[in-house]
Parts: C-alpha cells; sequence; structure tokens
C-alpha cells in the first residue's frame, strides 16, 4: 500500500516532497563518489555565485524565486564548510553582499563534470516518463501566479460553505434567531431604536401579517440559523428590504447575497415593481452587495424612523 499515491492530488505536496528528496539522497552519493564536500540543496545559490559572482541575499532569492531566510540558511551552512564569504558592497557600503571563496571557485571545475552527469540522468529519466515535467512545471508555476493555492483554497472553502446552506421562508421556530442576529449587527455599529424592537420582537404581526416574507439562511447538516432578512409591505404597496443579517462567524460566504437573490426572486414572483432600503454610509460590504445585487441610490425619505439611516436605495424590477 502506497497512502500518498493512493490519495492523489490531495498528497501532491507531500509526493512532490517524496521525489526531490529521492533525488536530493541519490545526488548527495554522487558528490560523495566525486569526493566532494557538496550537498543538493546548495546548487542553486552556488551556482548563481558561480556564473553571476558577488549578490546581496535579498538579489540572489529574488532570482531563485525563493525566500530570503532559505538563501541565508544556506548561505550559513556553505559558509561553514569555507564555500562562500560575506563581504560589503563595493556600490552600497552598508549592505553585504555573498561570494565565493577561493575554495568554492576552485571547486567548480570538479562540480561541473557531476552536473553534467546529473543532466543527462534527469533527461533520461524525463524521457521514460514520457512527460516534458519543465513544460507541465512551468504551465503549474503560471498558473499558482495567477491565483495562489492559497487563493483557491479559500475559493474552494467558500464554495464549500455556500453549499451547506438553505435558504427557508419564516418558522416562528427561529424568531429568537432572527432578533438575535440583527440585534447584533445594530448594537455593534449603532444603537437599538424603538422601530427595531417593534420589528425583530413581532416578526409575525409587523412583517408577515402585513403581507410580507422572512428568509433564514440556514445551516444543512447542525440546522443552525446564520442570517436572516425580511420583505416589508407598508402603506401603498410600498415594499422594502429590512433586516438583513449575518452571523460574524458565517460572513464572507455569499450568505447575505443568497438572502438577498431570494427575496427578489419572491418580489419578482408578485409583481412588485420596486424593492426599497435604507441602510447608512459606513456599512461599506452591506453597500456593495445591495450594488450588486441591482440597488441604486436615490433621495432619503424624510419619513423614516430610523435616525442611523442616511443613504436610501432602490431596486426596479418592473
Amino acid at each position: 500500500m502506497d497512502l500518498i499515491r493512493d490519495l492523489g492530488l490531495l498528497a501532491l505536496g507531500s509526493r512532490l516532497k517524496r521525489l526531490t528528496a529521492s533525488l536530493m539522497a541519490d545526488g548527495a552519493l554522487l558528490y560523495q563518489e566525486a569526493g566532494l564536500d557538496f550537498t543538493p540543496k546548495w546548487f542553486t545559490t552556488f551556482y548563481y555565485l558561480a556564473h553571476h559572482g558577488p549578490a546581496p541575499v535579498t538579489q540572489i532569492a529574488n532570482h531563485l524565486g525563493v525566500s530570503h531566510p532559505m538563501v541565508n540558511k544556506v548561505a550559513a551552512e556553505m559558509d561553514a564548510h569555507g564555500l562562500v564569504v560575506s563581504q560589503k558592497d563595493p556600490s552600497d557600503k552598508r549592505r553585504r553582499v555573498l561570494a565565493l571563496s577561493d575554495k568554492g571557485r576552485a571547486m567548480i571545475k570538479d562540480l561541473e563534470p557531476v552536473w553534467q552527469d546529473i543532466q543527462a540522468a534527469l533527461q533520461g529519466l524525463v524521457a521514460d516518463a514520457k512527460v516534458d515535467w519543465i513544460e507541465v512545471l512551468e504551465k503549474t508555476e503560471a498558473s499558482q501566479k495567477e491565483q495562489s493555492f492559497l487563493e483557491r483554497c479559500r475559493a474552494a472553502r467558500k464554495a464549500r460553505r455556500i453549499r451547506e446552506i438553505e435558504i427557508i421562508a419564516y418558522d416562528p421556530t427561529y424568531r429568537e434567531a432572527f432578533y438575535d442576529i440583527n440585534r447584533e449587527w445594530v448594537e455593534t455599529l449603532f444603537e437599538m431604536e424603538e422601530e427595531d424592537r417593534k420589528v425583530l420582537q413581532n416578526p409575525e404581526s409587523e412583517i408577515i401579517a402585513k403581507g410580507g416574507e422572512v428568509w433564514f439562511a440556514r445551516h444543512r447538516e447542525s440546522g443552525e440559523i446564520l442570517g436572516t432578512v425580511a420583505l416589508h409591505k407598508g402603506d401603498h404597496d410600498h415594499y422594502e428590504m429590512i433586516k438583513m443579517g449575518v452571523r460574524p462567524e458565517a460572513r464572507g460566504y455569499s450568505i447575505g447575497e443568497q438572502l438577498g437573490v431570494a427575496l427578489i426572486e419572491e418580489a419578482k414572483r408578485r409583481g412588485i415593481d420596486t424593492v426599497y432600503l435604507e441602510t447608512n454610509s459606513k456599512l461599506t460590504p452591506a453597500l456593495n452587495l445591495y450594488r450588486k445585487l441591482g440597488f441604486k441610490s436615490v433621495p432619503l425619505d424624510p419619513n423614516t424612523p430610523f435616525a442611523r439611516c442616511n443613504v436610501r436605495m432602490a431596486l426596479a424590477l418592473a
């Protein structure tokens, strides 16, 4: 059984590391057989200094595409073996550069035949595999540069979290969650107002009974309510999107967008011409979401019951 192989892409890093370790171990034996006090992990830094001359650590790291500490570590090991020296940069006395020592420069002629053997062996290895590894690596590195592994993992996590969420209509079981989720964000940034308390404590009479609707974002497995939104019907068939809130730990997974889409779809189904909302200019993420959903700024309602509202938006559906 080879677990790393069986895990496939999930263990790609471990498999590449295992292959690298095998190549490095064999390379170390080659240097040893040639009677050279040299190790494969020094190769790129040593080669750079041999062919480009003295250079600052930062420059070496940038050209090799590795970290500054990694070059420092390799340089320290080579220094301990007398292969490199650190000296002042002639163009900037405050900066120090690495250079091969006399011993290091003398070793080049003995190392080059070994490098030629390694080059030939690797060409044979690639030919046997019938895969252009360099092309594959270049394409993979280019893809990684375009969108990093970390970014891809975060995107996958977000997509997974989105799939775990379901949007459900109002259920009295979750009345407390409707209150708590909205109270949390209001009290974090503002103060609860009388209109907040009236609506949040009485969603059935203040929203449902008046022809509105409440939606919840619920985790499919745990059943936890992670977000809320409501469609409120006011006088003269005036509809508003109100009480959108998402628990802090669940933000960043498009829950607000899913709730907004559910509300808009219901508004379209009912033949509603326009949906309004009121908010505050400091709520930048919320404003970005509303714009993404298609809302546009309109003049303030002078009769708004909320002191905190200084932005009004509308979404035309007809």
